[in-house]
């Protein structure tokens, strides 16, 4: 089509507008010989369409008015003065604008099983920062040991330290990044300069990411990177890279945070993928060392086996430690950990995860894992645990809630 790019067409209303001219038939014979072609608008027609068939046979048409009972279009072929009437939906078609040819489907509908198993590695990069995502699909021996710390898991957030992805967050963002359509097409065929008049030399959010769209093994990865201008009053501007500017409903990828992201858990290891649990309170250093399997698991603490089962209790406990909600930024906790958990891997390689739980003066302790102390934890956790430590030794019951 003349002035719009053909991978920016739309392929299904181009393959309709090829088949309406296979046995063209008029929708009703207005006039066999008419006298005033005003009338019908056919004097100064709105439109005129030549086509041009394989064999070398030509047909064109001219359009006019359309019919106020019907909505159809009067029409005539070229050198006759026969008026018909075209259905409206094909008389639409012709009467179209170029960019009505260009595709509104900004990104494809998801065609995996979820949104979740489409997107691999992203990146949300705002003016003031960004945020960071890995998928844990086919991941390197270096993510494998990433990943024994939140056990079974997709994606990882990076940030002071990694996080498990919170899935029940993120599922909407990444929802959000599929079937997107346009209800505008604001401006085609633009180069930097023209896409830089829309704001997009400064984006409000650019989203870079990896979609396997599909569940077979050969399902290609295809490299998409967004840009959205934020409009302000419930749509956006966005723009693939291919010199189109779309309007569209302002999607949810544009208010993603970190703090929502990340998981309010800090760590969660399989109990099989550990040598040791260790627990530092109250100037006790309380040490638990784990062998056999998944389902024989030995305990032993100072050379003493434990019951399993009552350890996978108190197990329970440890790891459902989660922020409040409170996001601290990254802060510098003061003075000695109140309770400190530390996750001793099998994996050599793997370094040790450690949760330390800091005084505030209040009714929560300030989480650091692995050094980087960006929540807040109610201090019932801490009290619940030191109560659970003494429990698994006196052989009482163990509270696996706080």
């Amino acid at each position: 089509m003349t002035g719009v790019p053909p991978d920016i067409l739309d392929a299904e209303k181009v393959r309709e507008l090829l088949e309406q001219f296979d046995g063209l038939k008029p929708a009703k014979s207005v006039d066999a010989s008419a006298k005033d072609l005003s009338i019908y608008g056919l004097e100064s027609a709105e439109a005129t369409v030549a086509a041009t068939y394989e064999n070398g046979e030509t047909l064109k048409l001219l359009i006019g008015d359309r019919e106020r009972v019907s909505g159809n279009h009067y029409f005539r072929l070229d050198g006759e003065s026969a008026v018909y009437l075209m259905f409206s939906g094909q008389a639409e078609r012709l009467l179209s604008k170029r960019e009505d040819w260009i595709n509104r489907l900004v990104t494809p509908y998801c065609r995996a099983a979820n949104a979740l198993g489409a997107v691999l590695d992203i990146e949300f990069t705002r003016p003031d920062g960004g945020i960071a995502i890995r998928s844990c699909a086919n991941p390197s021996d270096e993510m494998k040991r990433a990943m024994l710390s939140f056990g079974a898991v997709t994606h990882l957030v990076e940030g002071p330290v990694l996080h498990e992805l919170d899935r029940t967050n993120a599922i909407p963002v990444f929802e959000s990044l599929f079937g997107i359509e346009a209800s505008e097409i604001v401006a085609y065929g633009l180069d930097e300069a023209g896409m830089a008049a829309y704001g997009f030399d400064r984006p409000d959010m650019i989203v870079s990411f990896g979609m396997k769209n599909g569940d077979l093994p050969d399902t290609p990865i295809e490299q998409w990177a967004l840009r959205a201008v934020d409009e302000g009053s419930g749509t956006a501007l966005i723009s693939t890279g291919n010199g189109v500017v779309y309007r569209v409903p302002r999607p949810a990828f544009l208010d993603v945070r970190y703090e929502e992201l990340a998981s309010r858990w800090f760590f969660s290891p399989l109990i099989a993928d550990l040598k040791a649990l260790v627990i530092d309170a109250d100037g006790e250093t309380y040490a638990y060392e784990l062998s056999g399997t998944a389902s024989e698991l030995l305990v032993s603490k100072n050379g003493r086996a434990l019951d399993p089962a009552r350890f996978r209790e108190f197990y329970s406990l440890t790891v459902s430690a989660a922020s409040d909600g409170e996001y601290l930024g990254l802060s510098a906790p003061a003075g000695e950990p109140a309770l400190t958990v530390r996750y001793v891997y099998r994996d050599e390689a793997k370094p040790d995860d450690v949760l330390s739980l800091y005084p505030t003066g209040g009714r929560t302790l300030v989480a650091s894992a692995n050094g980087a102390a960006e929540f807040a934890i109610r201090e019932k956790f801490a009290s619940a645990v030191r109560a659970a430590v003494a429990a698994l030794d006196a052989g009482e019951p163990i509270a696996q809630t706080w």
